[in-house]
């Protein structure tokens, strides 16, 4: 039996459709994520999750996309960071990916 799901998307991909999904004509980004929780019948927190990693460079989730085996819980520390520790340690998943 083949245990690769197909379906299984980049968590970069998620948060971007996400991050698009988010509708404009709020008055708030809080109350745009209210309403897209609503509509995808996730939490809050796992919203936010994803929606975090629209923080990492444009340039980095570009490469980030295109890696196999990338986890939106292995990139939580990423988002963290300032810009420089970022291209250092998205250089180095890259490196090995």
């Amino acid at each position: 039996m083949n245990k690769t799901n197909i379906l299984r998307f980049n968590p970069i991909q998620i948060a971007e459709w996400m991050e698009d999904m988010l509708p404009r004509n709020v008055t708030s980004k809080d109350r745009a994520i209210v309403t897209l929780i609503k509509y995808l019948g996730i939490s809050r927190t796992r919203a936010i999750q994803f929606l975090n990693l629209m923080r990492i460079p444009e340039d980095l989730r570009g490469r980030l996309k295109e890696m196999g085996g990338v986890t939106e819980g292995g990139l939580r520390r990423v988002v963290q960071m300032d810009s420089g520790e970022m291209r250092i340690v998205v250089g180095g998943m890259v490196g090995r990916g």
